[in-house]
């Protein structure tokens, strides 16, 4: 039997902006959870609790304490820039995207990973308030 259904008609647009912050701040929050706790336990044990200042204090007055801090925040900002990469590259959509039905479509057949890394740099100026 051969039926002449008519095709599912998609539209290809720019998802509006709230759609895509909701899922940008479900994907910060799944990244935050999984990814960034164990880096924010690793410090916590290494600086002690204190106000901002304080805190910039004593991190300041130890150099190897401030090179270990900014190994974890750039490990961190490439685990952040890793997770948008691979998922977009992969399925196209990140689990913040998934769940509002977004997806990334290129303009382009052929899109290599280098264009979804530097797709996800936008993250990089989030990282230190994730931490």
């Amino acid at each position: 039997m051969n039926l002449k259904l008519p095709k599912k008609r998609v539209v290809v647009a720019n998802a509006p902006l709230l759609n895509r912050l909701v899922a940008f701040f479900i994907d910060l929050f799944i990244l935050n959870v999984t990814v960034m706790s164990p880096f924010r336990q690793l410090v916590q044990k290494i600086v002690p609790e204190a106000t901002f200042r304080e805190y910039l204090d004593y991190i300041y007055s130890d150099q190897n304490l401030v090179s270990m801090i900014s190994i974890i925040t750039i490990v961190m900002t490439l685990l952040a820039l890793l997770y948008f990469s691979i998922l977009e590259f992969k399925i196209g959509q990140t689990p913040g995207k998934i769940l509002l039905k977004l997806h990334v479509v290129s303009l382009n057949k052929d899109v290599r990973f280098w264009q979804y890394i530097i797709r996800s740099l936008f993250i990089i100026p989030t990282v230190p308030f994730i931490i």
